[in-house]
């Protein structure tokens, strides 16, 4: 069973700049475009991660974060998102959902516990902690 993927950028942040194991392990997964995960992006989420990315990166080990992010992306699936307005107090968080459901995604993997989390699941669409995500995917 293969699972599709959207990652928000606080994942893509954590794997890079951190020691979170979960975070860089399920995000190796789906930037391997393995047959067991494949990873959705959309243009806006590539702009955050880019943005994120450079933001978070200064003094960090990473010294391009945009080919960081280019790597990343390399075997993803672009998808145009489609239009969601699910999350009032952050609505820059609604193009991981609209992500998701445009790139059939069964998972979307954050760490935002205050908007994206609480929707679990949205439009059948499982929001998952990266930690979570590595168990279903030993579970297997």
């Amino acid at each position: 069973m293969s699972r599709r993927l959207v990652l928000d950028a606080s994942v893509v942040i954590a794997a890079a700049l951190t020691s979170n194991r979960s975070s860089a392990s399920c995000l190796l997964a789906a930037a391997v475009g393995t047959g067991e995960v494949r990873l959705v992006v959309s243009p806006p989420v590539v702009a955050e991660y880019v943005r994120a990315m450079a933001e978070h990166a200064a003094g960090a080990q990473i010294p391009d974060p945009v080919a960081f992010v280019l790597d990343l992306i390399g075997s993803a699936e672009s998808v145009t998102p489609e239009p969601v307005i699910a999350v009032q107090d952050d609505p820059t968080d609604d193009v991981y959902l609209g992500t998701a459901l445009a790139g059939r995604a069964s998972h979307l993997v954050t760490f935002d516990r205050a908007h994206l989390l609480p929707l679990d699941p949205f439009r059948g669409v499982r929001i998952v902690l990266p930690g979570t995500m590595l168990e279903l995917m030993r579970a297997r």
